[in-house]
C-alpha cells in the first residue's frame, strides 16, 4: 500500500511486543494503541515513553521497539 505523507504527519513503526499479549485479543490492543496515540502531545520522546508506559506489561517477556518519525518541511539552502 502507498500512503501519501505530508509535513507534520507522523509515522509509527513498532514490534509486536507493543500490542500482542497472551491474554488480550489483538483487536482490543490495537484499539488501545490508537486511543493512546490519539491523546499524546507534540514531543516525540514523550510520545514514545507514554506509549511504552501505557502499552507494555512488565511481566510480559516480549521485547518492544518503536520508531516514531515526524515529517518536517525542509528548506532549500540559502
Amino acid at each position: 500500500a502507498t500512503v501519501p505523507l505530508h509535513t507534520g504527519d507522523r509515522l509509527l513503526l513498532y514490534t509486536d511486543g507493543l500490542v500482542e499479549t497472551r491474554d488480550d485479543p489483538i483487536d482490543e490492543r490495537l484499539d488501545l494503541l490508537l486511543r493512546t496515540i490519539g491523546s499524546l502531545g507534540p514531543s516525540l520522546d514523550d510520545t514514545c515513553a507514554r506509549l511504552v508506559d501505557s502499552m507494555r506489561r512488565p511481566e510480559d517477556p516480549d521485547d518492544v521497539a518503536l520508531l516514531l518519525v515526524e515529517l518536517v518541511e525542509t528548506w532549500p539552502d540559502a
